[in-house]
C-alpha cells in the first residue's frame, strides 16, 4: 500500500537527456508521501540559481559533485561550461582536466578569482549585446529561436560565506552576476553552512533551495518560508520545495567508494573518461 521509506544511501543512476532547450540536472529521488509516489528530484539549471545549505559533513559536496557529474553526462562542452569556486575541502578541484570546466579557482588564488570574475561579468555584456541585437529579452527565447553559439554557464561555489571574506567585502562582484546572470545563461549553484553567511541580497536572487541538515532547525524556516519540519542527520538527506510544498529527498552518493581516497580515484577515472 505504501511506498518504502528513501533509502539512507542512494547510488548515482544516469538520467536520460530532458530538453533540447534548458539544461537539467538529476540529483536525486523526491518522496511525495501524500501522492505515494518517489520521483526524481530535477532540477532545471537555465531557469533559476540554486543554493545548498547544511552543516558539516551532511552531504553539499557531493550534491555539488552530483550536479557536476549529471551536467558533463548529459551534455557536451558546446551546450554547458561549468566554472568552480572551491572555498571547502578542495575536493571538486579533482574535476579539473574535464573538457566541460572551464575553471577551478581556490582560495590562494587571488589572481585567478579576479580573473573568474572580470570573464564572468565580460561574459554577460557580451550577451546582452547579442541577445538586444536579436531583439530577444532572454537566453531561452534565443534558444527557442535556434541560436545555438552560447553554451550554458554553471558558476559553482563551495562555501561562500570564505569567498564573501576574503574578495567581496570591498567590491561585490557576485551580486551582479545573481541579478543578471539567468537571463543571459549564467547560472549559479552555492554551497554554504549558514544562512547567516549569505545575507539577504543574495538570498532574494536566488530563487532554487535545497536544505541538508542543519544543526540549528531555525534554518530551515530562513530557506523556506514558514516550514516546521526537521531532518534526520542522514547524509544527502535534503528537504526541497515544488510549488509551495516541502518534501524531503535523498540526494545521490555522487561517485561510490566506502572511503574519501576511493572516490577522489573514480572521480579522476570519470574525468579522463
Amino acid at each position: 500500500i505504501c511506498m518504502p521509506p528513501l533509502p539512507v544511501v542512494l547510488l548515482y543512476e544516469k538520467a536520460p537527456k530532458k530538453s533540447e532547450s534548458d539544461i537539467f540536472v538529476t540529483l536525486g529521488l523526491l518522496d511525495n508521501p501524500d501522492a505515494q509516489s518517489q520521483v526524481p528530484l530535477e532540477w532545471n539549471i537555465t531557469s533559476k540559481h540554486y543554493i545548498i545549505l547544511g552543516s558539516a559533513q551532511c552531504g553539499k559536496t557531493n550534491a555539488l559533485q552530483t550536479l557536476i557529474r549529471s551536467l558533463i553526462e548529459n551534455y557536451s562542452p558546446d551546450e554547458v561550461n561549468i566554472y568552480i569556486a572551491d572555498f571547502s575541502s578542495m575536493i571538486l578541484r579533482n574535476f579539473d582536466g574535464c573538457k566541460h570546466i572551464g575553471g577551478v579557482v581556490c582560495a590562494s588564488e587571488d589572481d585567478k578569482i579576479k580573473s573568474l570574475f572580470k570573464l564572468l561579468m565580460e561574459e554577460i555584456s557580451r550577451r546582452k549585446q547579442m541577445l538586444a541585437e536579436l531583439g530577444v529579452s532572454s537566453y531561452s527565447a534565443y534558444k527557442e529561436a535556434g541560436q545555438t553559439d552560447l553554451p550554458q554557464i554553471v558558476f559553482v561555489i563551495d562555501n561562500l560565506t570564505a569567498l564573501r571574506e576574503l574578495y567581496l567585502q570591498e567590491d561585490d562582484l557576485l551580486l551582479p552576476i545573481l541579478r543578471d546572470g539567468i537571463a543571459v545563461g549564467i547560472s549559479c549553484i552555492i554551497a554554504n553552512s549558514q544562512t547567516s553567511g549569505i545575507g539577504y541580497r543574495y538570498l532574494n536572487n536566488i530563487e532554487g533551495r535545497m536544505a541538508l541538515f542543519c544543526n540549528e532547525s531555525s534554518e530551515y524556516g530562513m530557506m523556506f518560508e514558514g516550514c516546521r519540519e526537521k531532518l534526520s542527520s542522514i547524509p544527502g538527506r535534503a528537504l526541497v520545495q515544488f510549488n509551495k510544498q516541502t518534501y524531503e529527498s535523498q540526494v545521490f552518493l555522487s561517485f561510490e567508494g566506502d572511503k574519501e581516497f576511493e572516490r577522489v580515484k573514480a572521480i579522476k577515472l570519470f574525468v579522463d573518461e
